[in-house]
């Protein structure tokens, strides 16, 4: 049945349906691509940086689809619906409302929640926007997904975003194995049994198609020949926002159940194609760039203080204490805090101090000679908050994501960024910089 559909749409040339059809099976998945290209270190090649480029592309794409499909929608219109270009506009009308709501009611209020210091509470309100934004997008009769992806972009925009990926990190695997057990559940296995050898041609033809168009743009924006057919086979799959279009198409009437289960399945296969195609590439893939090794830490005397025992915080510990380095912990969590009491009670280290409070609060006879955060969010609230800690020709580390070249010119004097040197990490795909930070002498 699915398959007499196609063709009679195909030869009555029914541009609605080959359009509606065409959105979702041109997408490539977010989701698979870039943790393939994280955990092998391959987001800072040339085709692992065009592969975000085109996905990122992508993502935002899906916004004007979802509009577009909501546009042509064939349903019977329930009485006070909105319905047809009018929905698309009032959906751009809701987007635009969404993104300035987060420019200007998000913002401070994660800057409120940033100076309250608890980490659910990041957590919560990232939540909360989310369930917000979806839940305006489904009001006005659009996909919640939508607004899902929109209050993405919305946190993305705040200058607390580091903070909130680094909170929602350890949820991140759970949800993509729900989200691709979800994908799995999608599957209309009896499609597939009723006609395995035309969903699975269909699937490789998807694929064959795409590894070629694909690999032509490649070379075409300069990429070599190795390079773009790995771009393209890691770009061959359908997308997961494809299951988001044609499940809104066919809540649309633009096309019949039996069709969208046949093309979810099709893009379905097309998925698992993803890792064997990455065996025959394994070849041909250049390793990645290893960063030269640093020299550690040495027990010259210095007094350091960790702000915040996160991964970072746990990471330079570690460092310190294996060096003999005398080190201070402190953090307003108090069972993160017990834990490190505990830890040093154990193992007798004498060279580690805990402090349960905020920074601000803190008094010490000794000042440190080196004060290292993850925890602060502007590099100005760094310096205001512990400078009183630093003694003098001290200097202050903090890790930060993206150069912070707004930051660096709202420090107040007499304090300034003398380094900011990029950090290599292996299986990370995002930038990451430590930032020195010293009183300038006169």
């Amino acid at each position: 049945m699915a398959f007499n559909n196609i063709m009679i749409a195909i030869k009555e040339s029914d541009s609605m349906f080959t359009l509606v059809l065409g959105l979702p099976l041109a997408l490539s998945s977010t989701a698979q691509v870039l943790p393939l290209l994280q955990s092998r270190g391959r987001m800072k090649t040339d085709y692992g940086e065009k592969s975000f480029s085109i996905l990122l592309f992508q993502d935002i794409s899906i916004v004007p689809m979802l509009t577009i499909v909501a546009a042509l929608s064939r349903a019977p219109a329930l009485e006070g619906a909105i319905e047809g270009w009018t929905l698309a506009l009032y959906a751009v009308l809701a987007i635009v409302a969404l993104v300035l709501a987060g420019r200007y009611l998000l913002s401070p209020l994660l800057r409120l929640v940033g100076k309250i210091s608890e980490r659910e509470l990041f957590i919560v309100t990232g939540l909360f926007t989310v369930c917000v934004s979806a839940a305006v997008m489904q009001a006005i009769g659009v996909s919640p997904a939508l607004g899902a992806f929109v209050a993405g972009v919305m946190l993305a925009d705040s200058p607390y975003r580091h903070e909130l990926e680094a909170d929602i990190d350890p949820f991140r695997s759970i949800l993509l194995g729900l989200f691709f057990l979800a994908v799995g559940m999608l599957l209309d296995v009896d499609v597939i049994l009723a006609q395995p050898l035309f969903v699975a041609s269909l699937a490789l033809a998807l694929v064959a198609v795409k590894i070629t168009v694909i690999f032509a743009l490649g070379r075409f924006f300069g990429l070599k020949s190795k390079q773009s057919i790995i771009m393209a086979m890691l770009l061959s799959q359908g997308g997961e926002f494809g299951f988001v279009l044609l499940a809104q198409a066919q809540n649309a009437y633009l096309i019949a159940p039996d069709a969208a289960s046949l093309f979810g399945a099709i893009v379905t296969l097309s998925m698992a194609t993803t890792p064997f195609l990455m065996m025959i590439t394994k070849r041909i893939r250049e390793e990645p760039v290893v960063a030269g090794e640093r020299d550690g830490p040495k027990a010259d005397g210095a007094n350091a203080l960790i702000v915040g025992y996160g991964r970072f915080g746990q990471t330079v510990a570690q460092m310190l204490i294996a060096a003999d380095v005398k080190v201070s912990m402190i953090d307003t969590v108090h069972k993160k805090t017990a834990f490190l009491n505990q830890v040093k009670a154990e193992l007798g280290l004498s060279n580690v101090t805990v402090y349960t409070k905020k920074v601000q609060e803190l008094e010490v006879k000794t000042k440190f000679d080196v004060i290292t955060s993850r925890a602060f969010a502007d590099l100005s609230d760094f310096v205001n908050w512990s400078g009183h800690l630093l003694q003098e020709g001290g200097q202050f580390i903090a890790l930060k994501g993206t150069a912070p070249a707004e930051e660096r010119e709202r420090l107040p004097a007499p304090w300034k960024v003398q380094k900011l040197e990029p950090l290599a990490v292996p299986g990370l795909d995002a930038e990451r910089h430590l930032a020195f930070i010293q009183a300038e002498t006169v």
